[in-house]
């Protein structure tokens, strides 16, 4: 199957500017193809890859199959999930709102959310946006209470798992934890604000506002969707549906195509919709307090490729892959979607915008340097070891009111376990005194508790997007 392209030339309309696609060196396109050659077949989960400089379209190119049931080859007319790209989409809609004068990115965010606990200090939405705000993460919370990645998860399911949290992972504007949980909350403040659905309001106010035809906000996983991608994964050495069973959105789930997402990009030098202080907003960057080296703003990380200024991020869900990256100073984006679970979307980007971009590089290339989505992990090491006897006394059965789970801890083969009816169990490692850690993705470490006899009376469970979350010890006969 060879790539298709689309190479083309387009007139300006008279009543409405249309972007031209500008020649691509033939070599050149030849070096794209030779990236993405694993990709250009019958038999893969394929990718769709743009890049746009100076507001035209440089390359518009797709590889492989969006559909292996049916053979159907990936388009730009493709429809994939964004993931987490789909942040700054939210981000922009809070701006749209913040320019009608509707709210303050300073506003406390009960104002709007009244039903949300009062942790003794005001969270604002600036806060959510900046992922500062110390809300754990929804994923995280579901991870550790059992949710499987086949699971359904719905609005409700993340809007309960967030409003049950009984404590922050820091001070408000102490620190940065990437928590999908305030994007959540920003599209319920949206909704709120506006009088409508976050779909509705996101259709209107941004989608069809750019003419953007084949994108829409997905609310509901069973929704029938025109020329949508199907998401795959790797089962051993064969692919399989790795399905997106989600209908939550703010944090991710905006779906669109290639030639949609060129309208987005394009948007950002030649607005149809917003305004330079929106746009400035947008591309500005905070530096976290205790780390100045860290930027993030606006569903976007700031970070430097080979010396050059990149505003982006990448997206994953289930097996859908997404990547958009804007090089302001060059005038520039690349952006990368995909249904296939196995492509790493942000170093295929930064390939092909080394392509491009190269001959912009300063004299002396610096090391590509980009932020990362998770911060606070702990550095685990083996420093304590317990006699097999002494292990007993942390065996029995602890509850979670907050993620409404029981955890059953166990000796198994002269190490500690903990076992949870849907994920099974999870074998622990000695750190230190009453500190254990794990190698699962649930949580990384567990910290027993004791009262001032020394009984153990609990713990807590730590993971880089949800610090702290309690499990008492109760008196069960079985923990099941």
């Amino acid at each position: 199957m060879k790539a298709k392209s689309s190479i083309l030339w387009i007139c300006l309309l008279t009543v409405s500017c249309l972007s031209s696609f500008a020649q691509v060196d033939k070599s050149l396109e030849q070096q794209v193809d030779s990236i993405f050659q694993s990709f250009d077949n019958d038999y893969t989960p394929g990718v769709a890859v743009g890049f746009i400089k100076d507001n035209e379209w440089i390359l518009s190119k797709t590889y492989g199959m969006a559909n292996l049931d049916y053979q159907v080859p990936v388009s730009d007319s493709s429809v994939f999930s964004l993931a987490s790209v789909s942040k700054q989409f939210t981000a922009f809609g809070i701006l749209l709102l913040k320019e009608q004068g509707r709210l303050s990115l300073e506003d406390d965010i009960r104002n709007y959310l009244p039903l949300f606990k009062d942790y003794g200090t005001v969270i604002t939405i600036r806060m959510l946006i900046e992922h500062t705000s110390g809300i754990r993460s929804h994923l995280s919370l579901l991870g550790q209470a059992g949710y499987y990645p086949d699971d359904v998860i719905t609005a409700s399911t993340v809007h309960d798992a967030i409003y049950r949290q009984e404590s922050l992972n820091f001070t408000p504007d102490a620190d940065f934890s990437y928590s999908n949980s305030g994007y959540f909350l920003l599209a319920e403040i949206i909704e709120k604000v506006s009088g409508q659905s976050f779909a509705a309001f996101m259709q209107k106010e941004i989608l069809t506002a750019l003419n953007m035809n084949d994108s829409f906000v997905m609310d509901n996983y069973n929704t029938i969707v025109s020329n949508k991608a199907t998401s795959y994964g790797l089962q051993g050495d064969q692919y399989a549906t790795a399905t997106a069973n989600y209908s939550y959105y703010g944090s991710t789930n905006l779906y669109t195509s290639l030639r949609d997402l060129s309208k987005w990009v394009q948007n950002f030098t030649q607005p149809k919709i917003g305004n330079t202080a929106m746009f400035q907003q947008l591309n500005q960057q905070f530096a976290l307090k205790s780390d100045e080296s860290f930027r993030y703003n606006m569903g976007q990380f700031h970070s430097t490729w080979n010396g050059l200024p990149c505003i982006q991020h990448s997206g994953a869900d289930a097996g859908y892959r997404a990547f958009l990256g804007r090089f302001l100073e060059q005038r520039a984006a690349v952006f990368i979607i995909s249904g296939n679970g196995t492509l790493d979307a942000q170093a295929k980007a930064e390939e092909v915008a080394h392509l491009f971009l190269k001959s912009y590089y300063p004299a002396k290339k610096s090391k590509t340097s980009v932020a990362t989505n998770t911060t606070n992990e702990e550095t685990l090491t083996d420093t304590y070891e317990y006699a097999t006897e002494e292990l007993n006394q942390f065996e029995g059965c602890y509850y979670s009111k907050e993620l409404r789970t029981i955890y059953s801890i166990r000796l198994v083969d002269e190490h500690i376990t903990v076992q949870q009816r849907q994920f099974g169990t999870i074998q622990l490692n000695t750190l230190s005194e009453d500190q254990f850690s794990s190698t699962s993705w649930q949580f990384q470490t567990l910290h027993f508790e004791r009262n001032d006899d020394s009984e153990v009376i609990g713990f807590r469970i730590n993971a880089p997007r949800a610090q702290g979350v309690h499990f008492e010890k109760i008196r069960l006969n079985n923990c099941h």
